[in-house]
């Protein structure tokens, strides 16, 4: 049953079908039968559920889809879910990479950056590598490279990273 199905993830089902539902399906094999149809049209068991007053859990409504058939059907059009595209989407773009040079400079300032302290001089070489290390951190996280690959080029935990970029 599930093979071809796409879901409407966050989608509630239309206030017709809510009316349909609660009350031409004055039977509960005409309830099954219309919650199976609409399961299998690509919505979800929440929006299933949630179109009574009160509304059901997922679980009863997938224990109806498991029991309804096809004798009681309705002959009032299933109305169709806009479906999101089929794959994954990411949320964040895909990292651009950190060019060699630039890691290679995280990963001669790391280790310098890691002995500065608050109370030295702005002159001394840990500030001025930590002042550097904060830069070029911001410059490569706003330009969408990860906190992990960051970390890795600095070879300096995800936490450290994480800690400069106030996360």
């Amino acid at each position: 049953m599930d093979e071809e199905r796409r879901s409407a993830r966050d989608l509630d089902l239309p206030e017709e079908e809510r009316l349909t539902l609660t009350t031409d399906c004055d039977t509960k094999a005409k309830r099954n039968c219309r919650a199976r149809q609409l399961y299998e049209a690509g919505w979800t068991l929440r929006a299933i559920g949630e179109a009574f007053t009160p509304p059901y859990r997922r679980s009863t409504a997938k224990y109806w889809v498991e029991q309804g058939d096809y004798v009681h059907r309705i002959n009032v059009p299933i109305p169709t879910p806009n479906v999101r595209p089929t794959g994954y989407q990411r949320k964040k773009p895909i990292s651009p990479g950190i060019p060699l040079a630039t890691q290679q400079r995280l990963a001669q300032l790391a280790p310098l950056a890691r002995y500065f302290r608050s109370g030295m001089a702005s002159t001394s070489i840990q500030a001025q590598a930590n002042q550097e290390l904060n830069e070029l951190v911001y410059e490569l996280y706003s330009s969408n490279v990860t906190i992990a690959e960051i970390a890795r080029a600095a070879n300096v935990t995800f936490r450290a990273i994480a800690r400069r970029l106030g996360r």
